[in-house]
């Protein structure tokens, strides 16, 4: 199932958050928890924010990856699928359908 990640820290966390990206990175450690891909990441301009599409099939996997940083960051995962499979939804089938 895709799950979009909202990570967001405070000003005063931010040096900390890529401090620790960079630590796990030396250590070869970046990469998500196993159960989990990431298909893409994004920044904001802002800098307090970053947003990531992640594949996962283990949602406890999800449970980690928010371990590792939540002394750092606050992360909402909501889940996602693409505009396109709306239709085949039952319930937007029900409340759309052209046949009322």
């Amino acid at each position: 199932m895709l799950y979009l990640a909202t990570i967001t820290f405070t000003p005063e966390n931010k040096a900390a958050f890529f401090k620790r990206e960079r630590e796990l990175m030396k250590k070869g450690l970046s990469e998500p928890p196993k159960g989990i891909k990431s298909i893409n990441t994004w920044s904001s301009l802002k800098g307090r924010k970053l947003t990531a599409l992640l594949e996962v099939d283990q949602p406890g996997a999800l449970m980690e990856l928010t371990d590792t940083w939540d002394d750092v960051a606050d992360i909402d995962y909501d889940p996602v699928i693409p505009t396109a499979d709306l239709p085949k939804l039952e319930f937007y089938k029900r409340k759309y359908s052209a046949a009322k």
